[in-house]
Order: C-alpha cells, then structure tokens, then sequence
C-alpha cells in the first residue's frame, strides 16, 4: 500500500467516525431533552395534580445511562474528559504519566465490568430483576 493510499483510506475512515459520533451525540442530545421534558411532567403531576407518575423516574434513569453512553463518543474524541488539572498540567502531553494514568483506567473499567457481569450472573441464576 502507498502512502497516498493509506491517507486516503485513513481519511475515509475519520470521516465515518466523525459521522458516527455526531450520530451519537445527537441520540444524546435528544435523550437529554427526554429527561428535562420527563422531569417537568414529573413535577408537574406531582405537584399540581397531586398524582405522580409511577414511570418518570425510571424512565429518567435509562435516558441518563443513555445520555453518558452516547455522549462519551464525542468526549474521547475530542480529549475532554475531567481530570485533575494540578496532574495534567504539569507534564507534557506524552509524558509517562499519562500513559499511566491510562493503563489504570483501563484496570478500573475491566474491573467494575468483571463486577457488573457478575451481578448480571447472579441476577440471571435467581431469575430476578435487577
């Protein structure tokens, strides 16, 4: 493969990544108005017509998930994710530091996953809603 090539097909595919994560920015944008017109209709039920909904918190809950889920795209690419800037700010942008920090997320995050799929094993065996 030649270097124009290799450009080319890199292109392609960044701007089939860009497409696909402002897809999933906007699925989180309109998740978010989901929650703010839920929660509205919520208070409003609850406290005007003295009769809240039995399905406006969880219904919250599952746009929120949805909200980070589909909002974390377009952070990562965009390198906005929330640190601790005392941290960040002192090292440059390559520094071994970074490159730390990064392999212990990635410890996190296959950890809490290791711990979710066994609640959902647990959950599964009993037959019960988690």
């Amino acid at each position: 493969m030649t270097n124009t090539t290799s450009r080319a097909i890199k292109s392609r595919a960044d701007k089939v990544l860009d497409l696909a994560i402002k897809a999933s920015l906007c699925i989180a944008c309109v998740a978010l108005v989901g929650v703010l017109c839920i929660t509205l209709i919520e208070i409003s039920a609850r406290y005007f017509f003295n009769s809240p909904t039995r399905w406006g918190s969880d219904s919250v809950r599952y746009l929120l998930a949805v909200v980070v889920m589909f909002g974390l795209p377009a952070v990562t690419r965009r390198s906005e994710h929330v640190s601790i800037s005392i941290f960040s700010q002192r090292f440059p942008p390559r520094h071994i530091y970074q490159r730390i920090m990064l392999v212990i997320c990635a410890i996190v995050c296959i950890v809490v996953a290791y711990v979710c799929l066994l609640y959902t094993s647990d959950a599964a065996d009993d037959m019960q809603c988690v």
